[in-house]
């Protein structure tokens, strides 16, 4: 598939997420508030399986990178942030690699299976942002191949040498992406409202 025919990965990626997708797994170099954003009308009964690649919460916020900017003035952080948080609780778990890895791909198990091999749920692999990185996702509804991506991703999140879980620390930033702490937080606030009343 080229990626004319495809359009953007994440739109591909939402009309796989049916109402009977069982579980949504991805191997991501990070990962964005923003992506739960625009797929949050599709995960209300999905379980996400996040494997973040080492080091990431540390290096990545999780409501996203320069390109996000914009997004970042236009939304309501707090808002999405809580929706998101109330969310996960129920249905995300999250680790991280312990070993270094340059693979990426997000997979839908359901009636509809899907692979995209090559984009996380950051904002930039999946299309939802331009980028100033090449990506060159690869997407398959072969069953076999879908299979084969969650054997590999269950190899990886079920060894403990391979992985840890960061669920606490995963779900605490993103706790902090509502709590008024920080003069960032109350700019941004300010700044919605300014956008909601001129």
């Amino acid at each position: 598939m080229t990626l004319s025919e495809a359009g953007r990965a994440i739109d591909r990626l939402r009309k796989h997420l049916t109402a009977d997708a069982v579980r949504l797994d991805s191997l991501a170099e990070s990962f964005s508030l923003f992506v739960y954003e625009a797929l949050q009308d599709k995960l209300a009964n999905v379980d996400l399986r996040l494997l973040l690649h080492d080091l990431s919460l540390e290096q990545f916020p999780l409501n996203g990178l320069e390109a996000e900017n914009l997004k970042r003035a236009r939304l309501d952080q707090h808002r999405i942030a809580r929706a998101f948080v109330a969310w996960a609780e129920g249905h995300l778990q999250a680790r991280t690699l312990t070993r270094r890895t340059r693979g990426m791909w997000t997979s839908v198990d359901g009636p509809f299976p899907y692979v995209v091999d090559g984009a996380g749920l950051d904002a930039e692999s999946i299309g939802l942002v331009v980028s100033q990185n090449l990506y060159f996702p690869q997407e398959s509804t072969d069953a076999d191949r879908v299979a084969q991506s969650i054997v590999n991703f269950e190899r990886m999140w079920f060894d403990d040498a391979t992985t840890r879980t960061v669920q606490d620390s995963f779900l605490d930033a993103a706790r902090a992406l509502f709590q008024n702490r920080s003069p960032e937080s109350v700019y941004l606030r300010i700044l919605i409202l300014q956008s909601r009343f001129s």
